[in-house]
């Protein structure tokens, strides 16, 4: 499915029997299936900055303890992203490298906090509008286990969209026979689209 570009996101009928009790009625259900793209696996590793995207500075004397050699040199270190605003500083070790590292860290660590919550916020969003109200009438797709059938009804021809459910659910293949006319009407719509606002 991953390498499907076809939109699969709204609400899902299905029709089933229930195995408890015995002279069970068929039962309808409705339910919201929203397919998201997979978060990108580097996403939780600190960025490397490079020289060019942060500004440093080295403002004043460090404080506490190291006598003299804290007391005499300028040792606190201020960075900050240029592209973001966000700042760091670390003046708590005797050495100038140690603390501009320590600064980098803390810059590179807003720097991903700040990403993640964005990311979140727009898988929210996408989430949120894909989700629709969940009504039956929403529907994309049927799944029918009393006569074991598949329908996708964004299809013009329901024959074109029918699939047998188990050979589905077993992943033997035929989803892909079903989404091929998908994937040619989505392309047309996105050409039409595409023409349209040309002009």
């Amino acid at each position: 499915m991953n390498s499907c570009p076809v939109s699969n996101c709204s609400c899902v009928k299905v029709q089933r029997v229930p195995s408890w009790p015995a002279d069970s009625l068929p039962q309808t259900s409705a339910c919201s299936v929203v397919v998201l793209p997979r978060e990108d696996p580097n996403s939780n590793l600190l960025p490397i900055l490079k020289p060019h995207e942060y500004k440093i500075w080295i403002t004043k004397k460090s404080s506490g303890p190291g006598g003299q050699c804290v007391n005499a040199a300028h040792q606190a270190v201020r960075i900050r992203h240029i592209e973001s605003g966000i700042e760091g500083f670390a003046d708590c070790y005797r050495a100038l490298k140690s603390n501009k590292a320590l600064a980098l860290q803390q810059v590179s660590r807003k720097i991903m906090e700040e990403k993640g919550k964005k990311i979140a916020r727009e898988r929210g969003i996408l989430r949120k509008q894909y989700m629709g109200t969940g009504d039956r009438s929403e529907k994309i797709r049927s799944y029918n286990f009393l006569n074991g059938t598949v329908v996708d009804h964004r299809l013009p021809k329901p024959d074109d969209g029918l699939s047998a459910l188990e050979d589905i659910m077993n992943g033997e293949g035929l989803l892909q026979d079903m989404i091929e006319p998908l994937r040619l009407q989505e392309y047309r719509q996105r050409v039409k689209d595409y023409v349209v606002f040309e002009l």
